[in-house]
């Protein structure tokens, strides 16, 4: 692999603020960053919610449901420059409380020019990219009085490239979503991941893909428009925090050690959770807002983090289409842009 390939790795994969993993494949866009603009508005990550969602549904199987047989679901997200993300998402099928559906999810780093070891341009181009497309179904039933629970299971398989070097994708992602009878209290479970890649060519490695281990809850009220989303991922590592992180700080003219924060636990913890709140303001209106501890902390720039973990949405209605649209803070390049819009196709 020539010096700008590699480069170009180590930065798609940076811009993730994921660590290098040793025996597993390097983390991808596509199962990083849900193209859902709903998703992105409430933090970026949902597994717990009281309806279901056909565009959540491309990232968490449990969030499929028989009244979206008939419709497609499309999202896009202007990751940064040419890098773009995006994800496809139809019901099929629809038989009682089993619901099946097909879709793909795609991220492109777009044509990138090639340089040699020495910086100069070889006048070539190459690209990079994931795609995958996926089967999912899911089966509701009532686990106990007035208490529905969704399970879902996504099988899936696709390829990564990097100019001519190219591995294949083999995997699952297995959720559950439960719902109390008064909609005022949802629970969620995810772990995507479940998969291995292949090297085909090249210098691509072999390996598992990153696993995902998400909880979630969410609770609305009788009485007033909004709910409260809370999300935790990453949940089969503690530690998330770049290497160093809680190391104690060495005065340089003392050698006096002291610690680096008053509350590492706290810290750690609070990387794993993402939170958010969704405010009704009528029947085809709402307003999102998110926030990403994570992101906030490894993003920021100093003692001046700006906007970064912060997102807002907004989900409304145009005619039969149904528009969503978010703003949300994944590298130091600046907020990414969300649109997600579905229609029934029966109509």
């Amino acid at each position: 692999m020539n010096c700008s390939k590699f480069c170009f790795r180590l930065a798609a994969i940076l811009s993730l603020g994921l660590p290098l993993g040793g025996s597993a494949q390097a983390p991808s866009l596509v199962f990083e960053v849900p193209a859902d603009a709903r998703t992105a508005g409430l933090g970026g990550r949902l597994t717990a919610d009281f309806t279901g969602d056909l565009h959540a549904a491309a990232f968490n199987p449990a969030f499929l449901d028989c009244d979206d047989l008939g419709r497609l679901a499309l999202d896009y997200v202007n990751y940064f420059g040419t890098t773009t993300i995006g994800s496809a998402t139809a019901v099929i099928d629809a038989n009682g409380r089993r619901t099946t559906a097909v879709g793909t999810r795609f991220s492109t780093f777009g044509q990138l020019d090639e340089y040699d070891a020495s910086g100069q341009a070889t006048g070539g181009r190459f690209s990079a990219g994931d795609v995958i497309v996926q089967l999912s179904s899911a089966w509701s039933f009532e686990a106990g009085k007035g208490h529905w629970v969704t399970a879902g299971v996504a099988g899936w398989a696709g390829t990564r490239t990097l100019d001519r070097d190219v591995a294949a994708l083999l995997g699952l992602d297995i959720a559950g979503r439960g719902v109390l009878s008064d909609q005022l209290f949802s629970w969620g479970v995810a772990i995507t991941g479940l998969g291995q890649a292949w090297a085909l060519g090249g210098s691509q490695p072999t390996g598992r893909m990153p696993l995902n281990l998400q909880l979630g809850l969410a609770k609305s009220f009788a009485n007033a428009p909004f709910a409260l989303h809370l999300e935790a991922s990453q949940l089969q590592q503690w530690d998330l925090a770049p290497e160093g992180t809680y190391d104690d700080i060495v005065d340089p003219l003392t050698g006096a050690l002291s610690p680096p924060m008053a509350f590492p636990f706290g810290d750690a913890l609070m990387r794993h959770i993402t939170m958010g709140t969704a405010l009704r303001l009528g029947e085809s209106l709402e307003v999102l807002v998110g926030y990403d501890y994570r992101r906030r902390q490894e993003l920021r720039a100093g003692d001046r983090p700006g906007t970064n973990g912060l997102a807002l949405g907004v989900n409304f209605n145009v005619k039969q289409f149904q528009v969503r649209l978010a703003r949300n803070t994944y590298h130091f390049a600046g907020a990414s842009t969300h649109l997600s819009v579905s229609l029934d196709l029966a109509s």
